[in-house]
């Protein structure tokens, strides 16, 4: 839970962030944001005393708080912080994901597509790096941008399976997660395709829809395009 985030955050040594940590446990969701938000004030106060790590776990924290809490502002804020004081941390592109997520849930489509731009452009090594591409496609689709959100699906369906294959668990095995994650989205992507061709290209989409078919047959998206 949050609350328990809050704790393990008070366990790096800070007695109020513990005592705040042991209230919002026992309160709820929204007393974990609050002793969040305190936290990541503290951090900002200590400035470089303060470790980047910590601080960034707190920010991305207390943007999953608010996320839960449907406090999409407070969450892209959140996340925007932690993107923007803590490139270099590992949670920098997770920030930058759930940021878009924020963004796309007001409806911030520009913005949304911004931020999903930064991580595609700066942390290609992400677990999350195909997850964003697949997301640029939906938000320049939305915007307009059909040869854009085009170029983006593609990608998503011509190399993310090679991408996943290249990610390895500790038996230097590809990791099956990603590996189906990533086959979800090269179907989803190759539909998508075919969606984006079907008024204007109705040959060229017959193309996609019949490449999900062939490549994907056990897939959602092979029924939707028969």
């Amino acid at each position: 839970t949050q609350a328990d985030k809050v704790a393990k955050l008070a366990a790096a040594g800070d007695a109020e962030a513990a005592r705040q940590a042991e209230e919002a446990r026992q309160a709820g969701l929204k007393d974990a944001a609050v002793a969040l938000r305190k936290a990541v004030e503290s951090f900002r106060q200590a400035g470089d005393k303060a470790v980047p790590a910590d601080a960034a776990e707190a920010g991305t924290f207390l943007g999953e708080a608010c996320l839960d809490l449907k406090d999409y502002a407070g969450a892209a804020a959140a996340f925007s912080d932690v993107a923007t004081r803590y490139p270099q941390d590992e949670r920098a592109a997770w920030a930058l994901y759930h940021l878009a997520l924020a963004f796309g849930e007001q409806n911030k489509l520009a913005e949304a597509k911004d931020a999903i731009q930064k991580l595609v452009t700066n942390y290609r090594q992400s677990r999350l790096f195909l997850q964003a591409a697949y997301l640029m496609g939906d938000y320049q689709a939305r915007l307009g941008d059909k040869d854009k959100s085009r170029s983006a699906y593609t990608m998503v369906a011509e190399q993310g399976l090679d991408w996943a294959e290249k990610w390895r668990d500790a038996a230097n095995r590809p990791d099956p997660a990603l590996v189906d994650k990533a086959k979800d989205l090269a179907a989803d992507s190759l539909f998508r395709l075919g969606e984006l061709m079907h008024k204007d290209k109705p040959e060229e989409a017959a193309k996609y829809y019949q490449r999900v078919a062939e490549k994907f047959p056990a897939s959602r998206w092979a029924l939707l395009a028969q």
